[in-house]
């Protein structure tokens, strides 16, 4: 928490690392505090797996069945659910030879000039997508990924998704609010295409009754996964949403709030249970910050 404070007061961007593998007993707090401006979603594990850290569930102090364990981005999608804007990001993590640098990217639009700061600023706003391979193009309503749009009553949206790969992918999807509203999957492509390019298009039409946040993703069917990819990972891309709300209300969904109600909860039981910290104030001043997103979390 210091050091995301810290770089705060220096004007910096807070991106939480490793959200797939090592999401940790801070992640929620921090986000619930405002603290966080996005997630690195996609970095040297496959996000569409179990994490390899299992420490905050196991130190929850509450049974699987309570507070199950999800991937990386199912996870993230809690946030989202919960009213939260996160940006994605992503990184190579390079750990050893098999891992090629750039091997995971994130690409945003950018306002002229295009200069490193336009495109931090892309990054922060939400303006791209994150990607181990494919192009992932995204449009909802005729908006973008990033974009805010605000409706009375109910709304009607068409929503077009587009991929484009030199590494074979088999399902294309655009989900709203986590859920898919709109599916494409050929297992079997036959062999590689003749310009080398594999491309995918789906379109979903959607009825809104409520906020909700639209984005789009290309994933593997977990049965047909190529395993082309340096440590089996499956071909991956994902879009930052658009969101939609509903008389400006944000999105609410109460399994997602209730899902990290019990994720803090689990913290402040493994804080109760005399956990090393280099000094007593240190654990109180964690314990602050805890029950202090525990109350966030309760007004939501």
């Amino acid at each position: 928490m210091r050091a995301m404070r810290a770089t705060r007061e220096q004007n910096g961007m807070v991106f939480w690392a490793h959200v797939s593998s090592l999401p940790g007993s801070e992640y929620p707090i921090a986000v619930a505090l405002g603290l966080v401006d996005g997630v690195e979603l996609v970095t040297w594990n496959d996000p569409t797996q179990l994490p390899n850290h299992w420490g905050p569930w196991l130190d929850s102090g509450m049974p699987m069945a309570e507070f199950p364990v999800l991937r990386g981005v199912d996870l993230y999608y809690q946030f989202l659910n919960a009213g939260f804007h996160l940006p994605i990001a992503a990184g190579t993590d390079k750990l050893g030879e098999e891992i090629p640098l750039g091997s995971n990217r994130v690409y945003v639009r950018v306002q002229e000039p295009a200069d490193y700061d336009a495109w931090l600023a892309a990054v922060k706003a939400g303006r791209g997508f994150v990607t181990n391979g494919p192009i992932l193009e995204f449009e909802a309503a005729e908006t973008a990924p990033g974009d805010v749009v605000e409706f009375q009553g109910t709304k009607r949206i068409h929503a077009r998704a587009r991929a484009r790969s030199i590494l074979p992918f088999t399902t294309l999807e655009i989900v709203m609010n986590g859920d898919p509203v709109g599916h494409k999957t050929i297992p079997n492509r036959g062999g590689p295409p003749k310009n080398g390019l594999y491309s995918m298009e789906v379109e979903a039409t959607v009825d809104l009754a409520r906020s909700g946040w639209l984005a789009a993703r290309v994933v593997d069917h977990p049965d047909l996964r190529n395993r082309i990819l340096p440590r089996e990972l499956s071909v991956f891309a994902h879009t930052d949403p658009v969101y939609f709300l509903q008389d400006g209300r944000k999105v609410r969904e109460e399994a997602s709030v209730a899902y990290l109600r019990k994720y803090v909860k689990g913290v402040l039981h493994w804080l109760g249970s005399e956990p090393s910290f280099a000094s007593e104030e240190d654990r109180r001043e964690a314990q602050r910050a805890a029950e202090e997103a525990l109350r966030l979390y309760e007004g939501l």
